[in-house]
């Protein structure tokens, strides 16, 4: 029997630990991604394109959304919507309507 449990507490703890690791990689991935994204932006910024650079935040931004919003729909979080309702204008309500109407046809425009 105690066996058993030091088994069961091991398993618990290694699946704890992959879980962790997995959300921690994740999480750098994303950041990896905006932090390209972002240098990207500012060089077009530099480059004086900023039409090009704000049709690209503006796209950015309807994938946030339209990401927060598929969220919202499929899952019921309390602590997610008080983070949100004292961040942002709109209701969770509205967030949650939102629906992208780019869906894979948007191209990216060239900073020249």
């Amino acid at each position: 029997m105690v066996g058993c449990l030091i088994a069961y507490r091991v398993g618990v703890g290694v699946t704890a630990k992959a879980y962790s690791e997995g959300l921690s990689e994740t999480q750098a991935i994303l950041a990896f991604n905006h932090m390209r994204q972002f240098e990207d932006l500012l060089r077009c910024l530099e480059k004086g394109a900023v039409e090009p650079t704000a049709e690209r935040l503006r796209h950015a931004i309807v994938g946030e959304k339209d990401l927060v919003a598929e969220f919202l729909r499929g899952t019921d979080s309390d602590k997610i919507n008080d983070y949100i309702s004292v961040r942002y204008d709109a209701t969770i309500d509205e967030l949650k309507k939102f629906r992208s109407t780019r869906r894979n046809s948007w191209e990216v425009p060239p900073c020249k």
